[in-house]
């Protein structure tokens, strides 16, 4: 099992934001790491830095089965927006949460990640532009963070 950090650009957090209800239940990518290395069973969390350099986890996803856009969109049982570019998604294992904004800006820097890569000081949404390996000690600092937010 592999434990993945997935940026979503903020344009795009904003939108799923504003849609009621919103659930973190699937992903798409164009990236490598995406199409070659994501596997059933591995976790991926999803973060943005948001107005303020606010650094934030939005959700985490369990990987359970690659499909078509359009089998996704049926099984997670809504529509995709015709702007999605994406024809591969992997979906989640359920229980499929509703998206979060959770403050990770004082923790992040404690990353690790694989192979060894520490964010600088000054880190920026730039330094994610590939999706990043975690390492088990950072997946731990995020989990328990999201313990701490879904009581």
């Amino acid at each position: 099992m592999s434990i993945w950090l997935h940026y979503w650009k903020r344009n795009d957090v904003d939108r799923f934001l504003r849609i009621s209800n919103f659930k973190v239940d699937c992903t798409g990518s164009d990236q490598s790491r995406f199409h070659n290395q994501y596997k059933a069973g591995d976790i991926v969390w999803f973060h943005s830095i948001l107005e303020n350099n606010q650094h934030v986890i939005l959700g985490r996803l369990v990987l359970d089965q690659k499909m078509s856009k359009e089998q996704a969109s049926n099984h997670v049982g809504r529509p995709f927006a015709a702007s999605i570019k994406f024809e591969t998604y992997w979906v989640s294992l359920k229980p499929w949460h509703s998206i979060q904004t959770i403050t990770i800006t004082d923790i992040a820097r404690q990353f690790q990640f694989e192979p060894h890569k520490p964010l600088p000081p000054d880190y920026t949404g730039q330094h994610f532009q590939s999706i990043r390996e975690l390492t088990l000690a950072d997946h731990n600092i995020l989990q328990e963070r999201w313990d701490a937010w879904m009581e």
